[in-house]
């Protein structure tokens, strides 16, 4: 037997009904609005002041010449030109040597690596450049680096360096006064290249091929050895 409630007493469980749910949704809406919500932060900065940088000069020396102008612009103890007249050889006959010791002293303020190229002037200097044969030249240098002092041996046109570790070792000279020599930037130990105010010890050997052609004789020829460097010391 089916019951049936009174008409007003159907509509009222109808409008309870609707209020729980309204109740409901707005619970749901609030929870929402909450999950939403944001935190603030502390913050703080801090800030370095009086930070200067100042850049450093580049110079190199070759026997602490004292008559060139520096890449910094100032004269005196860097850069130019040297003469060293030991390298010279008189009346030379194949076989024959000459060594020069040199120093290599970086009166700068940032460190450096140098490197040396060089090669053969003057009218002559392509008859020597094909010297032994076409493409061999009778003139060659070695680049010798040492702990200490640096040693050579010999007098007149026999001499020689002594010991040392060779930088180069034979290279020919050519008419290319920009001929590598010693290519790898120099020292190569200990990292950080020459420190400033730091100095190498070389010596620097040139000799007359055995196998000099004997149309060579009475010929003179210039020779031009560059030392450069640079900053790069990686």
């Amino acid at each position: 037997m089916s019951k049936h409630l009174p008409p007003r007493m159907s509509s009222g469980l109808k409008r309870l009904k609707s209020t729980r749910v309204r109740a409901l949704l707005s619970l749901g809406v609030v929870l929402a609005l909450g999950s939403t919500g944001t935190m603030a932060y502390w913050t703080d900065s801090a800030t370095l002041s009086s930070v200067t940088f100042t850049s450093g000069t580049l110079n190199l020396a070759v026997n602490n010449n004292t008559g060139g102008t520096g890449s910094d612009g100032t004269t005196g103890g860097a850069g130019g030109s040297t003469a060293q007249t030991s390298l010279s050889m008189t009346a030379m006959a194949p076989g024959n040597s000459s060594a020069q010791l040199l120093t290599i002293k970086n009166p700068g303020s940032t460190p450096l690596k140098w490197t040396l190229a060089g090669g053969l002037t003057g009218t002559n200097a392509l008859a020597y450049e094909n010297g032994v044969s076409v493409g061999t030249s009778a003139l060659r240098i070695s680049v010798y680096s040492f702990a200490g002092a640096a040693v050579k041996s010999g007098s007149g046109n026999s001499v020689t360096c002594t010991g040392g570790t060779a930088l180069a070792s034979g290279v020919q000279l050519t008419t290319d006064t920009s001929g590598a020599i010693v290519s790898t930037g120099q020292p190569t130990t200990p990292a950080g290249g020459l420190a400033a105010g730091g100095s190498v010890n070389l010596c620097v050997q040139i000799d007359f091929d055995p196998a000099a052609l004997s149309s060579l004789q009475t010929l003179g020829v210039s020779g031009v050895l560059t030392f450069s460097a640079t900053s790069n010391v990686s």
